[in-house]
């Protein structure tokens, strides 16, 4: 019997596969994957799945090393010279009865003062401030935001300036409808083939990091927009679209280091350095997703692709297209949020992240007779390195 139910889910899992594969929907009428995988010549080399699945993941596995090796040897200590503030490590009164309302209300525990004053016998005045407390226990210090954003504007300076070398002197770089000239049948060079499977990689470990990176208030859209792009970008080595995705890569990079800049430049105080950044950012932003994404890169993979090759008659138009649209909506609700910081910049004079759940970075927490907190470069066992508050006996 064992033999018979593995022979069963063997022919399940191998129709599965027919049926997922299948040429009628990944490939336009009249092609097979084995037109895909016989190259005409030596000089000749068209995608294969087996070339940058895996190895997109070990890329983002090798990344995250890089990552944890560069923010110790380089971030950390640059920001501490900088002045970046560092996390304390801050001990507060174990309180179940608090730690269960704070899960479950949030926000909202106002409106369940009284039956927690009468639980705990504690004021609510005592409540709130355990409340405030246990908030920013939670909230990712300077530090953490500062090792993120420098990450993430190497990562996006590096690849930008490669991918904008890699396609400089390609045929499809300007004239869009060089993307759909010869397809499916279009050639990957060998710097191309890296480009895609380094961007690849680094997606993928964005969502290995997702439940330890600085959650913010788009975090929704935030992951969507990674899993869109991980699709995206495999959907299209899979269909050999390669030639318009490089073009969406390119694009999309072209501008995040700017904000990860300006970022960097407000944790560093360094206001001038981040609002100069930051309209650079605005401007790139504005003609990268608002304008060069949708009027030209969507529109080749819309209109061009189906007048030169007829895609349209293939499923994967429909597909490709439709993650297109996706990322589009999302860079409409992100431009949504960037000129609400433009507004705020010119009211207020500052730059505020609205994604952020307090970007007002004020990490350091108010004294209080729940806790203590003690530096993390401080040696806990130095008498003169403990302050008191006023929460400690011997608080004169």
């Amino acid at each position: 019997m064992v033999e018979a139910s593995t022979n069963k889910m063997e022919d399940a899992l191998d129709r599965f596969s027919k049926s997922f594969w299948n040429p009628n929907f990944w490939l336009p009428v009249g092609y097979t994957w084995e037109d895909l995988v016989a190259q005409t010549s030596k000089d000749e080399y068209y995608p294969r799945v087996e070339d940058i699945f895996l190895p997109s993941i070990l890329l983002g596995v090798c990344l995250l090393v890089f990552r944890y090796v560069y923010a110790r040897l380089v971030v950390i200590p640059m920001g501490r010279y900088l002045g970046i503030k560092e996390p304390k490590k801050c001990q507060l009164k174990e309180n179940p009865v608090l730690e269960t309302a704070f899960k479950k209300y949030k926000s909202k525990v106002e409106n369940n003062l009284t039956e927690l004053s009468k639980r705990t016998s504690m004021s609510e005045r005592q409540i709130m401030r355990w409340m405030r407390t246990r908030a920013k226990l939670d909230a990712p210090s300077v530090m953490k935001k500062f090792e993120e954003t420098c990450w993430h504007f190497l990562f996006y300076i590096v690849l930008f300036w490669y991918g904008l070398f890699t396609l400089w002197d390609k045929s499809w770089f300007v004239k869009t409808e060089n993307c759909w000239v010869g397809w499916p049948k279009q050639h990957v060079t060998n710097d191309v083939y890296l480009y895609y499977a380094i961007e690849l990689g680094f997606y993928w470990s964005l969502l290995f990091t997702l439940s330890t990176d600085v959650k913010r208030k788009d975090f929704t859209e935030m992951v969507t927009h990674h899993v869109v792009t991980i699709f995206l970008v495999f959907f299209s080595w899979v269909t050999n679209f390669v030639r318009i995705g490089t073009l969406v890569l390119c694009v999309h990079d072209a501008v995040d280091y700017f904000l990860a800049g300006g970022k960097i430049g407000t944790y560093m105080k360094r206001d001038t350095i981040a609002t100069i950044l930051f309209v650079m950012f605005l401007l790139v932003w504005i003609a990268s997703r608002l304008i060069i994404f949708p009027f030209f890169v969507i529109y080749s993979a819309s209109v061009e692709s189906r007048i030169i090759q007829g895609v349209a008659e293939s499923n994967t138009y429909m597909f490709f297209n439709g993650l297109l649209y996706i990322l589009q909506v999302l860079h409409i609700i992100w431009s949504y949020m960037i000129f609400r910081i433009a507004y705020r910049k010119v009211t207020r004079g500052k730059i505020e992240d609205v994604r952020s759940d307090s970007e007002d970075d004020k990490d350091e927490l108010s004294e209080g007779e729940d806790y203590k907190c003690i530096p993390n470069n401080v040696k806990n066992n130095s008498p003169r390195a403990r302050p008191k508050f006023r929460g400690d006996k011997g608080h004169q």
